[in-house]
């Protein structure tokens, strides 16, 4: 049996204590980080950068490859889904 394996390098990106918290929180309410041990939600929290996005800003499109994870800290997205060619 092969397995496979990879080297990660733990990244940790400065902020301070109340965006900690807050990042926390957020995580620990999605079902996707609810049984995260507190240690591995450390990690995720620290690995998060903050990205500041001005009005009608296109974040991601749909059948794009997603290679980040967004919470919405501040402000308000709306969110489009194509349905058959149309939106």
């Amino acid at each position: 049996e092969v397995l496979a394996t990879a080297t990660i390098s733990k990244v940790v990106v400065p902020k301070g204590e109340q965006m900690r918290m807050q990042l926390k929180h957020a995580l620990q309410d999605l079902v996707l980080f609810s049984d995260v041990h507190p240690e591995d939600l450390a990690a995720i929290v620290d690995a998060f950068t903050s990205e500041h996005c001005a009005a009608g800003t296109t974040i991601m499109k749909q059948g794009e490859a997603g290679d980040r994870f967004y919470i919405v800290m501040s402000g308000v997205c709306d969110v489009y889904v194509e349905d058959g060619g149309s939106m």
